[in-house]
């Protein structure tokens, strides 16, 4: 994603009034973590094209290491990394692989010690565990069996153990997580990779885990999946958790990606979240796969819609692609589900248009313009009957179709214009002056057209039209701005600033 691209992303972030909940909770939650909203894109109904941003990044910086995940050399203990996990998948299946001969009883685990966090209990344990049997033969099993009573309440051990070499020496490493959790309430573990050296195990927790439990049968917080997803011969272990359980049953469910970069467990996911190292999903789950058909494997997150909030307007599933860049994986791509509203398709266009797939915007905005199908939207919308005395929700605004197609006349001549037809786009302007005259529903985007088409008649610069353009908007927000935006819309949909109402080249 381009610098102006990401800009333009991080303008349109979608309002979910959920998330400022989120955010409050989050930082009274010790689990760390953030809520992101990304700007994302759609295509028309009928169509499978994805938007995706005009030029991929570069510029992201490479790995970050882990708070204090060091390299697993024979006695050393590694510590656990200030934060919680992400992602979904398959675990990758186990291969056998085994250290040592086996030698001496095995140990039981025992989860009765007090005091001390989950990682400083069990560690040791595990370590104990793995080389008095050579290998991880038995020990999923054994720590399955497990629980912690607590306060009147039963904690449940949930693991999961992988035998595979994460740390590029071809010698299989044992890869686990651990977590003890309450169904529907809270869980708290580690991750940990143990590696053999010298017929020793050694190694350790490489990150601690936390995070709401939605039922027994939900994967969070622990591994999702251990692939190589970059190509570079290391498999990345990708985690995920739910950072918090909000209003509605409302959730955000993060992911991490981590990759041994030789020395350390490294972060690779680079977000513009307050935790760049996470990538969120709201009220969804993630899966990864080729997208793309290029060998190289994607974070692919689905978000669900919000529930239960009235005022925050008309909902759609999303999916996000976190792709590899070079760097880092970082958003890629984003679609939502096809417009059901005239404006969420003038919203589609929107963003295929600043994502520079212009031929998707004329189309989006096309449809905007004449598709018989689309549902119309009121302010009234915004609540349920009940709030009206049983009598019926207010029916949509009469005059919001004129007022968006005006807007969409106007967008599409820009596009004509950013493509080169200049003769398309004086087609277009005509039609808009005369289907919206002054003092007509709609005139304000004639009027703005004037004043970018005086310009750029003038002097055939596209910049100089968009500045005089974007300073009428700013001089009338009212009229142009607030019409688009949160407040006949809904507190979740996105708000327009003047620099969102032109397009000019990049």
């Amino acid at each position: 994603m381009n610098e102006s691209s990401r800009k333009a992303s991080l303008r349109h972030r979608p309002r979910l009034a959920w998330a400022l909940f989120f955010m409050l909770a989050a930082s009274l939650n010790a689990c760390g973590g953030g809520v992101t909203a990304v700007r994302v894109t759609s295509t028309i109904a009928t169509s499978t094209r994805t938007i995706t941003p005009r030029s991929t990044s570069t510029s992201t910086p490479t790995s970050a290491p882990l708070a204090a995940s060091a390299v697993p050399t024979a006695g050393a203990t590694l510590t656990p990394t200030a934060g919680p996990p992400d992602t979904p998948v398959t675990p990758t299946p186990s291969r056998a692989g085994s250290c040592r001969p086996p030698g001496g009883p095995v140990p039981t685990f025992s989860s009765t010690e007090p005091g001390g966090t989950i990682i400083e209990i069990f560690e040791p344990q595990i370590l104990a565990y793995l080389n008095a049997r050579g290998s991880a033969d038995g020990l999923e099993a054994a720590l399955r069996e497990l629980t912690i009573s607590e306060g009147g309440s039963t904690w449940r051990a949930k693991t999961t153990v992988l035998t595979m070499d994460v740390t590029g020496d071809t010698t299989p490493d044992v890869v686990m997580d651990l977590s003890f959790y309450e169904a529907g309430q809270y869980a708290e573990g580690g991750v940990f990779v143990f590696s053999c050296q010298e017929g020793q195990y050694v190694g350790g927790a490489v990150a601690w885990i936390a995070g709401q439990v939605l039922s027994g049968d939900d994967p969070d917080p622990g591994i999702r999946t251990a692939q190589d997803m970059n190509g570079n011969g290391v498999p990345e272990i990708v985690l995920s958790y739910i950072e918090i359980v909000g209003t509605h049953a409302n959730f955000t469910r993060l992911f991490r990606v981590i990759e041994w970069d030789g020395e350390h467990f490294v972060d690779l996911i680079r977000s513009d979240s307050y935790n760049p190292h996470v990538a969120t999903v709201q009220n969804g789950d993630g899966a990864v796969r080729d997208t793309d058909g290029d060998g190289i494997l994607e974070l692919v997150l689905t978000n669900g819609p919000g529930r239960g909030l009235g005022d925050g307007g008309p909902q759609r599933s999303r999916t996000d692609t976190w792709a590899w860049n070079g760097a880092a994986f970082s958003l890629d791509r984003w679609q939502y589900a096809p417009p059901n509203y005239r404006f969420q398709a003038i919203q589609d266009a929107d963003d295929a248009a600043w994502s520079g797939d212009y031929d998707t915007a004329l189309a989006l905005f096309h449809q905007a313009i004449f598709d018989e199908q689309l549902m119309g939207w009121s302010r009234g919308q915004l609540w349920p009957d009940t709030m009206y005395a049983g009598s019926p929700t207010p029916a949509p605004d009469p005059d919001e179709r004129a007022r968006l197609s005006a807007y969409g006349h106007y967008r599409t001549m820009l596009l004509h214009l950013v493509r080169g037809d200049a003769l398309a786009a004086r087609a277009v302007y005509d039609t808009l002056q005369a289907v919206f005259p002054t003092g007509a529903v709609g005139s304000q985007y004639a009027e703005l057209a004037t004043v970018f088409w005086e310009e750029y008649s003038a002097s055939k610069d596209l910049a100089a039209a968009c500045a005089q353009a974007v300073h009428y908007a700013a001089a009338h927000p009212g009229e142009i701005l607030t019409p688009l935006g949160s407040w006949f819309y809904g507190v979740d949909q996105r708000d327009y600033t003047p620099e969102d109402i032109c397009l000019g080249e990049e």
